[in-house]
């Protein structure tokens, strides 16, 4: 008999969404030209009782998600080549192996999520000393007390987060990070903001219970319009014209709604 596969019923509707990119960086590290490799991810979906064969066919989204997942890595290695002692913060990190992709050897990491879903890392992740656990939502605003005890530089990720949110939330999350961590950064994704009306089209989020987008915004400012952020860089999908993967793909920053998917890197003081 085989061994029992691990159930994900118990993940609720936003923490179902980690499958998403877990399935993704999965095929996308079976190509001999992947952007992001993550050889455990293949060998987590073969231990988790989920359909994962709804997502095989969604090469764009994979497409989409590892060009994200390599711009979060990129920018934390940078991140640690100026600050090797420096504290990451990854927010809403799932099943992800980022920690494992960029260790220096001298950074102190926080993985934050769900309870239920630090639960399921642990089933599949070995403790490290120098690697984290923050049992919580982001919104529990005291998982910064144990942050804080350590003293920086800080660098919060925040890799397919901010979606789920309110806007309320993330202006009260981003003020409280400002106040308490004055200069760190900050990295998240942002989607355009007719994503709030069409996300139940969306083809990925279609699989999951979590079908519904709750903040987009076409303002890659709106930080310093709430007096907490300097915007660093505006990274859009589509614009690099050096990446062979993009293909056709890169017409896509021609077209208003589709040019509007980026990623945005702040350090948190006043604009």
């Amino acid at each position: 008999m085989g061994t029992a596969k691990t159930d994900v019923q118990q993940l609720n509707a936003v923490a179902e969404t980690l499958l998403l990119p877990l399935a993704y960086r999965a095929a996308e590290s079976r190509r001999p030209d992947a952007l992001v490799h993550d050889s455990r991810a293949a060998e987590i979906i073969a231990q988790l009782n989920y359909d994962f064969s709804k997502l095989e066919r969604q090469q764009f989204q994979q497409l989409n998600v590892a060009l994200r997942a390599r711009e979060f890595d990129r920018a934390v290695r940078a991140f640690l080549a100026e600050h090797p002692d420096g504290v990451v913060v990854d927010i809403g990190c799932g099943l992800d192996t980022r920690f494992d992709r960029v260790d220096n050897e001298h950074v102190t990491w926080f993985n934050l999520d769900f309870p239920e879903v630090i639960t399921l890392r642990e089933r599949f992740f070995t403790p490290h000393s120098r690697c984290h656990s923050l049992a919580c939502s982001v919104l529990e605003l005291a998982w910064m007390d144990e942050v804080a005890q350590h003293p920086g530089p800080y660098f919060f990720l925040a890799e397919g987060v901010f979606p789920y949110l309110a806007e309320d939330e993330i202006r009260r999350l981003t003020q409280t990070l400002h106040d308490r961590f004055s200069g760190a950064e900050l990295m998240f994704d942002a989607l355009p903001a007719l994503m709030t009306r069409l996300s139940r089209l969306h083809p990925a989020l279609r699989q999951t219970r979590a079908a519904h987008v709750r903040w987009a915004t076409n303002d890659s400012r709106l930080l310093e319009t709430w007096g907490v952020g300097r915007l660093l860089s505006d990274w859009r999908y589509y614009d690099h014209d050096d990446e062979p993967r993009l293909g056709w793909y890169k017409v896509f920053r021609y077209i208003p709604f589709l040019r509007d998917f980026r990623v945005l890197r702040y350090q948190l003081v006043a604009a």
